[in-house]
């Protein structure tokens, strides 16, 4: 009887983890984790390391400590989607992917008081800004704005009173 192949009698139940293997079983936690958090923490069009609280991440200037950027998750889904630009100390423009896909949909730019002073689209929706919208205090539609050659500069302008197209340029 002692002849015969132990591994064919091994017992069922296995007696309970043992502290190394215990150990490593947590660790592998930990590090998944981190991994986790670091795939969070990298997300985004710029790649900058961003190390803050979950939702958001922020990126100061090296020489001055001034805010650069603010980067914003705002559905919660563990990917950045809105970066908020700033320059000595006030936010200048915010960029949103607003499908998540890595390409940047809309921006706002922001008026030294910080009130929204226009709205940019891409019109093709693959990050290149070539329409603007203006709207007065009360948020009605003022202006639209169009590079048609997709450069930046301007060339067709829609005007706008009380929500209808008035003149074109």
């Amino acid at each position: 009887m002692h002849d015969e192949d132990p591994v064919r009698h091994r017992p069922r139940w296995r007696p309970p983890p043992s502290r190394l293997e215990l150990w490593i079983l947590g660790t592998g936690f930990v590090l998944a984790a981190f991994a986790g958090v670091a795939t969070y923490q990298l997300g985004g069009p710029y790649g900058e390391r961003l190390r803050d609280e979950p939702g958001a991440g922020r990126v100061y200037d090296s020489e001055t400590g001034l805010l650069k950027l603010v980067a914003t998750d705002r559905n919660s889904n563990l990917w950045f989607d809105m970066w908020t630009h700033f320059a000595d100390g006030r936010a200048v423009r915010s960029e949103l992917d607003e499908n998540e896909d890595g390409v940047i949909d809309y921006w706002r730019h922001y008026a030294p008081d910080g009130s929204v002073h226009k709205v940019g689209f891409s019109t093709l929706r693959d990050g290149v800004e070539d329409a603007w919208v203006y709207v007065d205090e009360a948020g009605v539609l003022k202006r639209v704005e169009y590079s048609t050659r997709r450069d930046g500069v301007v060339d067709r302008t829609e005007l706008y009173e009380d929500g209808a197209i008035v003149r074109v340029e």
